[in-house]
């Protein structure tokens, strides 16, 4: 099994709780390897991708979940996304989930990952993917058309398809070089602390004096505290 990060105990406690969708995909998930590390909702620079996988070997993912339906979404003819509404209309979408998952990728390379002189294009060391849980192999390739620019850097599309027996097919990826020992190290102290729900880590204890100072009982606009160096007086 992998291992979740935070721990699957902790997950009820998430800011912003896994959905239907995203839940089909953890699952298929936890059926990897435990050499796999499979961060849930971490913060990555702004944003919040769905899950990161870590492997030492092969490298990172951010994976990206879209509640897409065949029958509540469509590709025109011009190439847009319609929605159906709660109006019983079809009306044009604006989410994008390849370019956010773009951006995820960008994001974790460049500031979790790559060192100074690191090659400015993450190859096959960091990748994206999105996944359309309720959608089949041929409704997401019709829904969301990859592949725009250089295929080592091109978002993948996965589908309900591909939650099964391919699964750790393709979350190995295309053979990359392993990646930098230092890179990997980088990424999981990056990711550890800031995808962990505050209720997943030991709170500061306050000492008693320190704990009236930061409840200022008497509403007071002004204080003074004194105390030696180090004692606590700016984080109070």
């Amino acid at each position: 099994m992998a291992i979740i990060r935070p721990s699957i105990d902790h997950l009820d406690e998430l800011q912003d709780p896994l959905g239907e969708a995203e839940l089909a995909v953890f699952d298929a998930l936890c059926a990897l390897g435990d050499e796999w590390t499979v961060y849930v909702r971490p913060k990555v620079g702004q944003d919040v991708p769905d899950f990161v996988l870590v492997h030492d070997a092969r490298g990172a993912l951010t994976i990206d979940v879209v509640a897409w339906r065949s029958s509540d979404h469509r590709r025109t003819l011009d190439g847009d996304v319609e929605m159906f509404d709660v109006d019983g209309a079809w009306r044009t979408s604006h989410e994008q989930p390849l370019a956010v998952a773009r951006r995820h990728r960008t994001t974790v390379y460049e500031q979790f990952f790559a060192f100074p002189g690191d090659a400015r294009e993450p190859g096959g060391l960091v990748r994206s993917v999105v996944v359309l849980p309720w959608c089949s192999g041929v409704e997401a390739g019709a829904l969301l058309a990859s592949g725009l620019g250089d295929p080592a850097n091109a978002v993948l599309v996965w589908s309900a398809d591909d939650l099964g027996e391919r699964l750790p097919f393709l979350i190995d990826g295309p053979g990359a070089p392993p990646p930098p020992v230092a890179s990997i190290q980088r990424l999981h102290r990056g990711l550890v602390i800031d995808g962990m729900v505050h209720h997943a880590v030991s709170p500061v204890q306050l000492s008693d004096n320190a704990r009236r100072v930061a409840a200022n009982p008497a509403g007071a606009r002004l204080r003074g505290v004194a105390g030696t160096a180090g004692s606590g007086k700016s984080f109070a």
